[in-house]
């Protein structure tokens, strides 16, 4: 009985090892247009950074 389950256990991993090793490589690559297109409503972080020199004048009464 342990000997089935071992085998029966090894078999599965055998198939899909084989199974998922095809469809791993056929995908085509995609061009960056398409790409964009597919995710359009994606979410852009714009970041600024401020830098400035500032002179203050005490005025005196």
């Amino acid at each position: 009985m342990n000997l089935l389950k071992k085998t029966a256990c090894l078999a599965f991993c055998i198939c899909l090892i084989c199974g998922l090793s095809g469809t791993a490589f056929a995908a085509d690559s995609i061009d960056l247009r398409t790409l964009a297109m597919v995710n359009k409503p994606g979410i852009v972080l714009v970041q600024t950074v401020w830098t400035a020199d500032i002179t203050w004048h005490e005025f005196s009464c």
